[in-house]
């Protein structure tokens, strides 16, 4: 076998091994214990937690607890012992299936695998159907190739992906703890040992008087009750060396005193996020854009219809960012959800306006009309992104407008760019012909008041 025939064939491995353990996945601990995997698990799971709080609402405990060095020291060999409960007398069929899908004029093409266990295997229009709920303007082609694969060889690949792992330097290191990182199926590897672990030693915190989070390796606990917040900590800072567990303490944070993490604020960062410990009203958390430049956070794509790739690109974005953990009412305060819309929209601005900087250094320059007209339109359409009528009692299109008119006019005045004159005053026009009135506008002003949005007001002087 040549080299190049040998790696393409580990590849297909790794990917018939990352299409069985994502099903395992879904049927093992998706809807169990503390694990999300994204902000929609969050909401879901902190809005049906709120709803159980009485009236008056008790005093919360956080614990947040971050694994040290999670894949590096994970225990090779309960690794696998997980495993093969989980895989252990099951066979699989993996279906092949194409998406089409087209983006800024643009077709991609992606050819995809999904499993299931042998004896039930749904009806190609139905796996199609559950895709379309996530995916938008694609196609579903049926590969019609189905593969049988046994557990014992899926056990096989895996346990030669996590024993045999070489690391390559100026030597040769044979990795004996821990998993490679960067592979497809490392973090799938992580979730299944964290949740044994969950379920082993943290059953204790799975009650209805307590909420667990678990993202990969980064624990959550919130509780009424300061006791049980105490033993979660006690029992996550004794270690677990039989998992390979154990807590960097610089990074876990608690609401309240003890002695072996630190204490945080009123509000708890976490995963990306900023929960408030008195409301659990949700905000998204900025402060690593304080650390490296957005310039270097994006990247410039030039093509022959720049104008359509710039639009593409912004209203991409807001799609992308306008989570219902921000803007939902049911679990923030209406001024929470108009906020974080307000600093989606500056966070857009500010990427749109570096975007615009640098396709103007690289000579393509775009009129100050063209620019305001995309920037109005991306507000006009934001009704298709997400529902916004609960955050606004009237008028909410025309608020909505008017709050990323806002933003972006705000951005781009920090600049004092003389190329962005006619532009601001672009954006000040439309804000006027909104026709807002004094009351909607003063209604308004608490939100876009910087120091209610302390990150942005550093961002903005750099």
């Amino acid at each position: 076998m040549s080299k190049n025939q040998k790696a393409t064939s580990i590849t297909v491995l790794r990917k018939n091994a990352f299409a069985i353990l994502n099903m395992e996945k879904d049927r093992h601990i998706g809807k169990s214990g503390g694990f999300v995997n994204n902000y929609k698990d969050i909401y879901h799971k902190l809005l049906s937690y709120k709803s159980t709080l009485t009236m008056p609402k008790p005093k919360l405990y956080f614990a947040k607890v971050d694994v040290k060095c999670c894949f590096d020291s994970i225990n090779q060999d309960l690794l696998l012992n997980v495993l093969i409960k989980i895989l252990k007398n099951e066979n699989y069929k993996l279906i092949k299936y194409t998406t089409v899908s087209k983006v800024r004029e643009k077709q991609f093409i992606k050819y995809e695998k999904k499993a299931y266990p042998a004896d039930e295997i749904p009806q190609f229009p139905e796996i199609a159907n559950t895709l379309a709920e996530s995916l938008r303007d694609t196609v579903f082609v049926d590969g019609v190739t189905y593969q049988t694969k046994e557990y014992r060889e899926v056990l096989r690949f895996l346990e030669s992906h996590v024993k045999q792992n070489v690391i390559k330097g100026e030597d040769i290191y044979h990795q004996y703890e821990g998993i490679p990182q960067g592979s497809i199926i490392s973090t799938l590897l992580c979730n299944f040992l964290f949740n044994d672990l969950e379920k082993n030693k943290l059953g204790l915190f799975s009650g209805s008087d307590g909420l667990l989070l678990r993202w990969v390796d980064d624990f959550l606990y919130i509780t009424t009750e300061k006791n049980k917040a105490v033993q979660f900590l006690d029992v996550m800072c004794e270690g677990h060396p039989e998992y390979g567990c154990f807590i960097n303490k610089e990074k876990s944070l608690a609401n309240f005193d003890y002695d072996q993490v630190n204490k945080c604020q009123v509000e708890v960062p976490w995963c990306g996020l900023l929960i408030h410990s008195k409301t659990l009203n949700v905000k998204c958390d900025y402060s690593n854009y304080l650390h490296l430049a957005i310039r270097h956070q994006i990247t410039i794509e030039f093509s022959q219809n720049q104008s359509l790739a710039l639009r593409q690109r912004l209203t991409n974005w807001l799609r992308q960012n306008c989570h219902e953990v921000f803007m939902s009412v049911k679990l923030n305060s209406v001024y929470t959800a108009r906020l974080n819309l307000y600093q989606i929209f500056l966070m857009a601005a500010l990427r749109f306006r570096e975007y615009v900087e640098e396709l103007a250094s690289n000579k393509v320059e775009m009129s100050h009309i063209f620019l305001a007209n995309l920037i109005r339109d991306a507000f006009l359409h934001m009704n298709q992104l997400i529902t916004l009528e609960d955050l606004f009692a009237s008028a909410w299109e025309r608020q909505v407008s008017w709050l990323g008119l806002h933003a972006f006019r705000r951005v781009f005045m920090a600049r004092n760019n003389r190329r962005f004159k006619y532009l601001i005053e672009d954006l000040a026009k439309f804000m006027i012909l909104l026709n807002l009135g004094g009351t909607l506008e003063r209604t308004l002003c608490s939100v876009t008041d910087l120091n209610n949005s302390l990150v942005f007001k550093q961002l903005l002087r750099l």
